[in-house]
């Protein structure tokens, strides 16, 4: 009597729990819900995958993976509230997962899971992306601000307050639909070089070096909005190319090819254009604030 009592209890005690764990499992067998995060991946001309019925899956992963996460994340950081244009009319948005497997190939060189860690390096990110637009569309783009359109939603701080640069969230900042890093380069008054007959050299430095890119691009973040005033008549424009030199040198302490990573340090890239603004300049000025200038018809003060 005593051990049929036992088993009974034992009996309950089991059901007790199964029927305590169904409603766990029901709740984990149902399909994630779209997150905000998916939303301004959809804004950007970014879906998750172009392959039907796959959706649910890349949404799993994206909720999930903090790998995924940071890629995605990094992709909005890179926009900066603009959006990449449509590569084509049949395929108007390029396929986050397309985007991961082409970052971890460039990181990793081959198509494997990665940890979050390896998920920050936003040159090689550009690249991706970039890789992936040009797969979908009739006429390949050259760069990366080649394939961006549409002003950043929310507007760069007050020259007079500088932050840190954020240079992978401020890729397409200041950039009018259309407009190429070389043009927005000229209106801050930075010109390619100033050695006749080097252009198309830098130019595709600027093209196809990510290092180059990244100082080029984040000229304009420390710029916010504004522009260089011209050190002399004679010499109106400050050469990229001399910036990129003193940069590596003030970074590395040599001048040889530095990786994407190691541009983003905005006081070093402000001491450089300082430096070279300097030897062109009659009257040398003491301070980065000092060189810059308001774009002409700006709104700012």
């Amino acid at each position: 009597m005593r051990l049929r009592v036992m088993g009974l209890v034992a009996c309950a005690t089991l059901t007790a729990l199964v029927i305590t764990a169904l409603p766990i499992v029901a709740a984990e067998s149902q399909p994630a819900a779209p997150s905000s995060l998916e939303a301004r991946l959809s804004q950007a001309n970014i879906c998750l995958t172009e392959v039907e019925g796959k959706i649910g899956q890349v949404r799993g992963w994206l909720i999930s993976d903090a790998s995924y996460e940071t890629i995605a994340d990094n992709c909005l950081k890179i926009l900066n509230g603009a959006k990449l244009k449509s590569p084509s009319a049949k395929q108007p948005q390029i396929p986050l997962e397309v985007i991961v497997v082409k970052y971890r190939i460039e990181v990793t060189d081959k198509s494997d899971w990665i940890e979050p860690s390896r998920c920050n390096d936003l040159g090689k990110l550009r690249k991706a992306m970039l890789k992936t637009w040009n797969e979908r569309t009739e006429t390949p783009a050259a760069d990366f601000a080649s394939i961006v359109e549409g002003a950043p939603a929310v507007p760069p701080a007050a020259p007079s307050a500088p932050s840190a640069m954020q240079p992978r969230s401020e890729q397409a900042a200041q950039a009018p639909a259309g407009q190429s890093l070389e043009a927005r380069l000229l209106q801050a008054n930075i010109c390619l070089t100033e050695v006749p007959g080097r252009e198309d050299v830098v130019r595709g430095f600027l093209q196809s070096d990510l290092a180059y890119e990244a100082i080029a691009s984040n000229c304009l973040v420390v710029l916010r909005g504004q522009r260089l005033k011209s050190p002399s008549t004679r010499q109106p424009r400050m050469p990229l190319d001399v910036i990129m030199v003193k940069y590596r040198i003030l970074v590395t302490g040599k001048n040889e090819p530095i990786t994407a990573a190691q541009c983003n340090d905005p006081d070093a890239l402000r001491k450089a254009i300082l430096q070279v603004w300097n030897e062109r300049s009659e009257s040398p000025a003491n301070d980065f604030k000092d060189i810059i200038e308001p774009l002409p018809n700006s709104s700012k003060p």
